[in-house]
């Protein structure tokens, strides 16, 4: 009766921007088709749902995404927050609407691979219960980028080990199917942090251990920060190792022989990890040291090649641990031989003080 009237069907204004994103955003199928027969704009954007897509998907109403994609909705229209219907069902949990949409060609890798960042990113507890975990599966599945870096350089492993929403036990089970998809154990962020730096700083021992067991065996060549990176396999004999880093340096192996006695000659290549320094100089075993995790200092205390390495302020993880009065790690560290009792930082303090 109003259309009759010659109402402009496309009026925007109000939280809904117009009325046929306020008709999919509640689900009414019949008045969605009769605003588009009238001459609807089914890619209208405005208002606070950005497009009729984005709406429907919000709410979850599988028919009304359903109508709009047969009747042609872009799938992949941004909305005014520049975010698309996909990434929206993909955080609200809609799982059958995120089907629907892959099944139509959404793409998983749109916005830079937003929809699988922002589910890892959500501030709302995680489990195998909630439908968000199925949704992580159907979008790796379906081919998400599990390399793709935020506006901090952060990729989707960076976010599962910062997130403390995630369960330990899944935040070990997203970190080995991320690593299966082809997450890059190595890729530094903003700071040069890998994600074992932020494994190292918001995760406990079950989740460094599980880190560490994913890592075995790696054979890639990266750079974090400033430093070469050559995980090496475990067994690899010394004059492999000496080539290896003597080509990082661009250097004569000849020239290497020191590295005889300074590298293990069986040393599991995920332990090299621990060594990896940010953009500050702090390695994952600085960042244990300094929050007291005895366990992990435990675990890499015969095999980490950066027990005296100082940060940007010439502090070294013992110096770290001692200001922070974590006796226990105190206690590791000087149980070695190779900790440097005397190391002073920048101001010419001493771990005494």
């Amino acid at each position: 009766m109003i259309l009759g009237r010659g109402v402009d069907v496309n009026a925007q204004g109000g939280r809904f921007g117009s009325a046929i994103q306020a008709a999919s955003f509640h689900g009414h199928q019949r008045i969605v088709q009769l605003l588009l027969d009238s001459g609807a704009d089914i890619n209208a954007q405005r208002g606070s749902f950005g497009n009729p897509l984005w709406a429907a998907s919000y709410v979850g109403c599988h028919k009304t995404v359903q109508l709009l994609l047969d009747l042609g909705a872009d799938i992949n229209a941004q909305s005014g927050a520049e975010h698309i219907a996909l990434r929206c069902a993909s955080i609200r949990g809609h799982q059958e609407i995120v089907k629907l949409l892959i099944d139509r060609g959404a793409d998983v890798n749109a916005q830079h691979g937003s929809a699988l960042r922002a589910i890892l990113a959500r501030q709302v507890l995680l489990t195998e219960l909630t439908p968000h975990w199925n949704i992580i599966g159907q979008l790796l599945d379906r081919g998400a980028d599990v390399t793709v870096k935020n506006h901090m350089d952060e990729t989707p492993l960076h976010i599962t080990y910062s997130n403390f929403h995630i369960p330990t036990h899944m935040r070990k089970l997203l970190g080995k199917f991320l690593v299966e998809k082809g997450a890059d154990l190595t890729a530094p962020d903003k700071h040069g942090w890998t994600p074992l730096h932020c494994a190292s700083l918001y995760c406990g021992m079950n989740v460094i251990k599980g880190f560490l067991e994913i890592s075995e065996g790696m054979k890639p060549t990266g750079e974090v920060g400033s430093t070469p990176l050559r995980a090496v396999p475990p067994n690899y004999d010394v004059d492999v190792l000496r080539r290896a880093n003597a080509e990082d340096q661009g250097e004569d192996a000849s020239q290497h022989a020191e590295l005889d006695q300074t590298i293990r000659l069986i040393r599991p290549s995920s332990y090299l990890l621990l060594d990896l320094p940010d953009k500050t100089g702090r390695t994952p075993l600085f960042y244990a040291a300094k929050k007291g995790d005895h366990r992990v200092v435990e675990m890499a205390l015969h095999d980490s090649n950066a027990l005296n390495r100082k940060d940007f302020y010439g502090i070294t993880p013992l110096l770290a641990a001692a200001r922070k009065g974590h006796t226990a790690v105190v206690t590791l560290l000087l149980s070695n031989k190779a900790t440097e009792v005397h190391s002073r930082d920048c101001l010419g303090r001493t771990p005494l003080w």
